[in-house]
Order: structure tokens, then sequence, then C-alpha cells
């Protein structure tokens, strides 16, 4: 049954609206949607998607668009794609989904990560959509994995290629936030195996995952999916954590 606008007036009083990243109260006619922005983290979250980023690993980049870091040790993935920076809102945000468990906070983020894989003619250019994945212990106590929420949040919003799991993580590899460059290397190696490689064999992949940060991870289940005959792999990621933002992430 519909609510109606009386409805809606006493659900505003009794619940009143907040903001989903900073929790603020959201100014209502009568009608708002429950699930919003406020203007500040709206503008907030403006300013982290507008900066430039490198089209092959998703960091930032100066005015020019140069990548020094791809152009002395390129990723094994072919192109990358982000919100934009883990830092304000957009932090916020991945941190609700990700850890308290949030979920109506996906379909937000995958508009966002949607409109970038548009910009980036990457939505056109995939044939089969995968997520980083849990150990199944984590997954046990967690209840769920952020990445594939957003993943099906994505496919909700028009991205239309199939959603596989095919990757697994063969151990319970220890979080990669405080660990250097070379110790996330370390963490990661050997630690994901493809499932099935019939199902990736000859496909363009996109894989998504919540945060990236050295891109030790992405690049790591990248190499298992070109392994296993994946035609080439993109990296879609809500937020890339640079100068020691992520302080939640993983």
């Amino acid at each position: 049954m519909p609510v109606t606008n009386v409805g809606k007036a006493v659900l505003n009083v009794l619940l009143p609206p907040s903001c989903i990243s900073c929790g603020d109260p959201l100014a209502t006619d009568g009608g708002t949607p429950r699930l919003d922005l406020c203007e500040t983290c709206r503008d907030e979250m403006s300013a982290l998607v507008s900066q430039p980023a490198c089209p092959r690993c998703g960091h930032s980049v100066g005015p020019y668009g140069t990548c020094s870091a791809c152009a002395a040790t390129p990723p094994p993935f072919a192109a990358a794609v982000r919100i934009g920076i883990y830092d304000g809102a957009l932090a916020r945000l991945v941190q609700i989904v990700k850890y308290r468990g949030v979920r109506y906070g996906a379909p937000l983020l995958a508009d966002l990560l949607l409109a970038k894989l548009h910009q980036s003619h990457l939505a056109d250019q995939v044939d089969l959509v995968t997520t980083v994945p849990l150990h199944w212990w984590r997954f046990y106590r967690r209840g769920y994995n952020q990445a594939v929420l957003l993943a099906r949040a994505l496919g909700a919003r028009g991205l239309a290629v199939p959603l596989r799991r095919a990757l697994v993580r063969t151990r319970d590899t220890r979080p990669q936030v405080g660990l250097s460059r070379a110790a996330r290397l370390k963490n990661v190696r050997g630690a994901f195996r493809v499932r099935r490689p019939k199902g990736v064999r000859g496909r363009r992949v996109l894989l998504v995952d919540d945060v990236m940060t050295t891109g030790a991870t992405a690049g790591a289940c990248a190499r298992e999916l070109l392994r296993a005959g994946a035609r080439s792999v993109a990296v879609a990621v809500a937020a890339v954590a640079e100068g020691g933002r992520q302080t939640m992430a993983s």
C-alpha cells in the first residue's frame, strides 16, 4: 500500500530523516526521500569525485594526467575507475556500508561509480563482473561482502553484465591497514584462486571492491584472472585511499 503524503509527514516527525553520511537532519517538505545526503556532504562528495585520477591505476594525478607510478611499474589490470579519494563524506559512506551493515548505502555508491564507468567508457567494455572475495571465516563473522553489495547495486542501476563469483580467497590474510607496499604484496601473494577458469576465459572482467590503497589486492586478483585466461581485467572501486587516509579500510 503506497504511503500517503500525510503518512510521509507523520513518518518524518516520528523518524526525522538524516544524512546517511554524517547523520545531520535533512530538511523535508513532507515527501523527501528518506535516503539522502545533506547539502554539506553532497558538496564534499562533489569535490572528491571531481579530482582527476590515472585511468590505469586509479590514483590521483596532477592537472596533466600523468602518473609516474604507472610509467615505472604498471599494474596487471588494464584500467581502474574510482568514485573519489577515501576521505570525508565518501569515506564515511563506505564505512557505514562496510562496518555497520547499512546495506542501503550501496545504491548511493553504485550510482556514483556507474557514472564514472560510463564516463570512462568501461561500462560497455566488460563481459563479466566479479568481486574481491572475503575469506569464508570473515564472511561468516560479518555476514556479507561489501564488494558484492556494491556489485549487485551496479547491476540494479543498469550495468547489464552478469555478476559471477569467479574468485575465492584461499587463506585469511591479515588486514592490509598499516602495512608497507612490500608487506601488502607479500600478504596477498597466493591468497586468491579462480574457481572455474572456463567461466572467465576470453572474458573482459570488471573486478569490484570497496577501497583500494596500493592496488596489491586488486593486482593479485587480476593476475589470477589473467592466468586463468581472462582477456582483460579492469578495476572499479568506491574509493582510493591516499596519504594514509585509510584508517578503517582494508
